[in-house]
């Protein structure tokens, strides 16, 4: 039996009075591509936030190799995840080679130099991104999908068995937003544990193992991509018409609001 990553039972979280998550019961194991989906303000980056641990539930639990995320140390916990947030901040002007060799800090010893493996996973988390010309230039000066691409080397670089993505592609050209997705796919299909916020649907349909919907802080659906995405839960969380046209295996979801229909 596959050992489960992340365990989430009864998890709720508030900032007042109102919850912002809901009951929320989840299981997250290695090996799959997992999509979180849902309208904005659904509770999306808030799930990611107590996956990385940056949160503690008001209640239920959420717990890693059998242990609560908060458990961990800051150390110890990014040597087992990563978190890529929605977005990327350029105050400083850090090159792009040494943002991405930022991910490599967990496993250096303080004040140490980097090493061979430290040099040879930022090549390879450059190479990946397609960054590699970039190396040199700062932040500062990268457009918005540059510096997702860049943060996103980071987090491969930090070589963790659990990726946290908050909408990844969002600011990419088609290109790298497939590449992106080609590279979480590898990266599932190694061991991985990997769960993506995702904003595209037609991206979460065909990359994504398992695809869980959230509406208004609790899960609406959650499985295949085939048994979640339907026009029916499309329609009724994000209140658009939709339809999904099949071909073999693979969906694509076409939608409008509901006002030109």
């Amino acid at each position: 039996m596959d050992r489960t990553t992340y365990v989430l039972r009864d998890l709720t979280f508030g900032y007042g009075r109102e919850p912002v998550l809901h009951g929320v019961d989840l299981d997250l194991k290695p090996g799959e591509l997992h999509g979180i989906v849902g309208p904005n303000g659904s509770g999306k980056s808030t799930l990611l936030d107590l996956l990385a641990g940056y949160r503690s539930p008001s209640q239920g639990m959420v717990e890693l190799n059998g242990q609560p995320v908060t458990a961990y140390s800051p150390k110890e916990l990014a040597m087992l995840t990563a978190l890529v947030e929605q977005t990327p901040r350029a105050a400083f002007p850090f090159t792009v080679a040494d943002t991405v060799l930022m991910g490599r800090h967990p496993h250096m010893e303080r004040f140490s130099p980097p090493d061979e493996q430290d040099r040879n996973a930022v090549r390879d988390a450059l190479t990946a991104m397609d960054l590699t010309g970039l190396a040199d230039r700062p932040l500062t000066e990268l457009s918005g999908g540059e510096r997702q691409r860049t943060v996103f080397a980071r987090a491969l670089a930090q070589d963790t068995p659990c990726l946290l993505l908050d909408e990844p592609t969002s600011s990419m050209d088609i290109r790298h937003a497939l590449a992106v997705m080609a590279v979480l796919r590898r990266l599932a299909e190694s061991g991985r544990t990997i769960v993506a916020v995702l904003h595209d649907l037609n991206l979460a349909a065909a990359h994504c193992d398992r695809v869980t919907v959230l509406d208004k802080g609790r899960v609406h659906a959650s499985g295949a991509p085939t048994q979640v995405l339907t026009p029916k839960n499309i329609s009724r969380v994000f209140d658009v018409d939709a339809r999904v046209l099949t071909c073999g295996q693979a969906i694509t979801l076409v939608y409008q609001s509901k006002e030109s229909s």
